[in-house]
């Protein structure tokens, strides 16, 4: 199973991948925002984007997140962001098919 896979599985309620995208969102407006609007002020949603993407595995209660892995990985933002453009292309759903099939093919329970 690729990190990709176990990425997937980790997210596949749609409550969680609501908070997700407004999590993506939030961390790209926030490396934008600043310099269009001139106020370092606009960063914020970034350094909040982490909490809301957490709040969504919590309110989901898909999976426990680790917060260090939140905060500290680039993958994250990596998967979270190509997440959100598989869904909004229609693709996930496959991605999500084939992550379970890899996932039973290796004895896992998901």
């Amino acid at each position: 199973m690729t990190p990709w896979d176990a990425f997937v599985l980790r997210h596949r309620h749609p409550v969680n991948l609501a908070f997700h995208f407004v999590s993506c969102a939030c961390f790209w407006a926030g490396l934008v925002l600043p310099f269009v609007m001139r106020s370092p002020w606009y960063v914020a949603p970034t350094l909040l984007s982490g909490l809301i993407g957490a709040a969504g595995h919590a309110v989901s209660k898909e999976s426990d997140v680790d917060l260090r892995e939140m905060t500290s990985r680039p993958m994250v933002v990596v998967f979270s962001t190509r997440m959100i453009l598989k869904i909004l292309r229609g693709s996930y759903r496959a991605d999500v098919e084939r992550a379970v099939a890899r996932a039973q093919g290796q004895g896992l329970d998901v």
